[in-house]
């Protein structure tokens, strides 16, 4: 399975992986916080349907279906993420900007990071929010960011009911002994 950023110049390949069979993930990467902008396409989802109707102007077969997921990186999108679950097939929260925008503390400034706190409960909170809300309406939540190799959390992420944890290379062997021990 592939997992795009719509903004990268790849939605021509994504496609033509596709139509070779192949299962394709469409994550959008635009800050969501508007659930009419996204309904009316405005956030990029819709590109990818530009190439089915392509097939199907040629007559070539499309199954007609490629997962589509949305980020959820802001306190807005979380609140309102019973709403947009109903519009996509998964959700990836960003747990770095989530945190940011969260507790008003930019990650990169020196002088504000000791106030970026990534266990701080509102954080989880909206997490755990956002999880509730994707299961309710039958789609998956993944975590991605700095959290998501958190040690610290994986037993807390998994009782939120995470289906899938993303990080870097270097953090999966001790993520997945923590989970292969529980």
């Amino acid at each position: 399975m592939k997992v795009v950023d719509m903004h990268c110049d790849t939605i021509s390949e994504l496609y033509k992986d596709h139509r070779a069979g192949g299962n394709v993930s469409i994550l959008e990467n635009s800050m969501m916080i508007d659930l009419k902008k996204m309904q009316a396409g405005d956030y990029g989802l819709q590109n990818f349907a530009l190439y089915t109707n392509l097939d199907r102007a040629e007559g070539k077969p499309f199954d007609g279906h490629a997962e589509l997921g949305i980020m959820i990186e802001t306190p807005a999108a979380a609140v309102i993420s019973d709403l947009l679950a109903r519009e996509v097939d998964f959700f990836s929260i960003g747990t770095n900007d989530l945190t940011q925008y969260t507790l008003a503390a930019d990650r990169q400034n020196a002088a504000i990071e000791p106030f970026c706190d990534r266990h701080h409960e509102a954080v989880l909170r909206l997490i755990r929010t956002t999880v509730e809300n994707a299961h309710g309406a039958g789609i998956w939540a993944g975590i991605c960011g700095e959290l998501a190799a958190d040690a610290a959390l994986t037993d807390i992420f998994l009782d939120m009911g995470v289906d899938e944890l993303s990080m870097t290379p270097g953090s999966i062997l001790e993520i997945k002994a923590r989970i292969l021990d529980r």
